[in-house]
């Protein structure tokens, strides 16, 4: 039972040119105490018995891969990070000579820096300081806020107490005991005019790869299936939900978390299993160096995942504290309420609070996870970046083909959510500060296609030019606006449009009257061709600039993979900006915003009493 969330420590810029060593800490609610207590412990943990050698060694190989991977990627450096780095110089004197020069500052001096150097800095930052100690949280029954006299005596009895030594546990042990049986690439589909080629694997799982040249050394890695949280029943649905987060918590194999964290250090590669309500699956990166770790990690994932309801437990105690600082948000209120109304108040979507989170059992979230991740053959593996099939194949036929596989293809169940028909406001009242936040959302069944999604978000991105220079810039109504379109196919055909936008609580009426304005407007006649026209510039230049990025083309070879769509599709969107009109908008926006399913929902601040 951790008595905060998570902590953590850094020495740097406080203020203008002050530095400041600061050590802070999300705490649980019903321990703030404790967890200030704990978060010291360590500081003064260090001070007094110093770090291991083995925490040094791997601290200095995280630093060394890091700086390898910038180095790697320096001809591929994004001008945000020259622009940041030319600010720091000039604002703080931050010195630039050059990513070569830090690469072999970096070769030259981590190597030799000591544990008695690291270990005596500890004492140089607290020693003849001047302390200053700050507590912020929530005005609540269920919070206690320390004292002055309670934070001073923690502090010293901090200063004070005598610490044992941290126990480093780590492993030399590799992460397989053995390699696995390696299965076959039965049969191979290249699709030259995207670069893209797909593997059918011996145990029926397929494998799709892009290589690219967009990053020196960048591998996103990204494995899906049907299923997901929806193959369990309402009861179950939270444990089900839960399976990636019970076993990346717990570990794989015979190794705890915190030893898979070290055993990676220096890697510059991680792996994550997912759970959502229709797919579940596992997402990563990794340097080519370090691919074949990944792979060792996927199959792992896949056949050997770890159970600790000792971990387990931590990290639901964290959810918790978590859930109950958010649950204080207005912004989260307001979100909740409207996902939960537009479910028509569904039992899956239920906002999460801690005391929903009892309803977890984490032996069946484990059986899920195992009952999800069991069948390989209904899994593909998806690769992008710069990989030479040539050296992947080796690899897939070793890790990925040599997978379990029992040909059961579980897939997802409609759970049957849907919006509700007709027209819906709700007022939300929470939070002090003198803001509101608007959504007005439309939405309707339609056929899903590639045309009907590029048609939706055409004319939602026309309709959002057109707000923004009339309510935010005449009118100088709103801190933001916005037109959202989203189009799925599973689990059934629908369409959404969420219009929102932040205001002043006064003008709440007044601005809703002027969006239906121009939504009348937008639905009576076809807009002017400048605004087409600017649709079509920004769209083109964004795509030009997402062909050239590994996570555009992962994303959009995701997209179409499940959306059963041809991957070809994917460079050929330009041509649908070439062919839009003014009329394509204006029989879109016709079509979509339907008045008689329409939902507004609206935070006010807290009314005072």
């Amino acid at each position: 039972e951790a008595p905060f969330a998570y902590g953590g420590a850094n020495d740097g810029s406080f203020i203008g040119d002050a530095q400041a060593y600061t050590i802070f800490a999300l705490l649980r609610a019903d321990s703030v105490n404790a967890g200030v207590k704990a978060i010291l412990k360590e500081v003064y943990r260090a001070k007094q018995t110093g770090f291991t050698a083995s925490e040094l060694d791997r601290a200095k190989q995280t630093l060394l891969a890091q700086m390898e991977k910038q180095w790697q990627e320096r001809d591929k450096t994004k001008s945000l990070n020259f622009t940041e780095e030319y600010v720091r110089n000039f604002l703080e004197k931050e010195p630039s000579p050059g990513i070569d020069y830090e690469q072999s500052l970096y070769k030259l001096y981590v190597p030799g820096i000591s544990l008695a150097e690291v270990n005596g800095l500890s004492t140089k930052l607290l020693d003849n300081a001047s302390p200053v100690m700050t507590f912020s949280g929530p005005e609540s029954s269920d919070v206690t806020p320390p004292s002055k006299d309670d934070l001073l005596a923690i502090l010293s009895g901090a200063e004070h107490e005598h610490f044992a030594a941290y126990d480093d546990k780590a492993s030399n042990q590799p992460l397989l005991a053995q390699a696995p049986k390696a299965g076959t690439v039965t049969s191979e589909k290249e699709i030259k005019s995207v670069g893209v080629t797909i593997w059918q694997l011996s145990n029926g799982a397929r494998v799709i790869l892009k290589p690219t040249d967009f990053k020196d050394d960048e591998i996103l890695f990204h494995a899906t299936a049907p299923g997901g949280s929806s193959i369990a029943p309402d009861a179950d649905y939270l444990s089900a939900q839960m399976g990636d987060n019970i076993v990346e918590s717990s570990g794989l194999s015979s190794f705890d978390a915190p030893t898979i964290t070290k055993m990676l250090a220096g890697k510059e590669v991680e792996v994550s299993p997912y759970v959502s309500q229709l797919q579940q699956g596992l997402s990563g990166h990794s340097t080519k160096k370090d691919l074949e770790t990944l792979f060792q990690l996927t199959h792992l994932y896949m056949t050997e995942p770890r159970y600790d309801s000792t971990a387990s437990a931590v990290f639901l105690s964290r959810q918790k504290s978590v859930l109950a600082n958010m649950g204080k948000m207005p912004e989260m209120t307001y979100q909740d309420t409207m996902s939960y109304t537009l479910a028509q108040y569904n039992y899956r979507m239920r906002p999460q609070t801690p005391a929903i989170l009892d309803e977890v059992n984490f032996s069946k979230s484990y059986d899920y996870y195992k009952k999800l991740f069991s069948d390989a053959s209904g899994f593909t593996f998806y690769f992008v970046g710069n990989i030479d099939p040539a050296t992947l194949k080796p690899l897939v036929e070793k890790y990925l083909a040599s997978l379990p596989s029992t040909n059961s293809h579980t897939n997802w169940h409609d759970l049957g959510i849907y919006p509700p028909k007709g027209v819906i406001v709700k007022k939300i009242y929470k939070g002090q500060d003198p803001k509101s936040i608007v959504s007005i959302v439309f939405h309707g069944k339609k056929q899903f296609s590639r045309e009907n999604r590029f048609q939706l978000s055409a004319m939602c991105q026309a309709f959002e030019i057109k707000l923004r220079e009339d309510i935010r810039e005449d009118k100088s109504g709103v801190y933001y606006v916005g037109v959202r379109p989203s189009f799925e196919k599973k689990p059934h055909d629908a369409y959404r449009v969420t219009i929102n936008f932040g205001c002043d609580p006064k003008r709440v009426d007044e601005l809703i009257g002027e969006v239906m304005k121009q939504l009348d407007t937008l639905t009576t006649k076809p807009m002017e061709a400048t605004y087409i026209e600017r649709v079509k510039k920004i769209g083109k230049n964004e795509l030009e600039v997402n062909l050239r990025d590994n996570k555009y083309w992962m994303s959009q070879i995701q997209d179409r993979d499940w959306n059963d769509m041809n991957f070809e599709t994917i460079s050929q969107s330009g041509k649908l900006f070439d062919n839009l009109t003014p009329q394509d908008v204006f029989e879109t926006a016709k079509e979509y915003f339907d008045r008689n399913n329409c939902a507004q929902f609206i935070l006010y601040p807290e009314k005072k009493s």
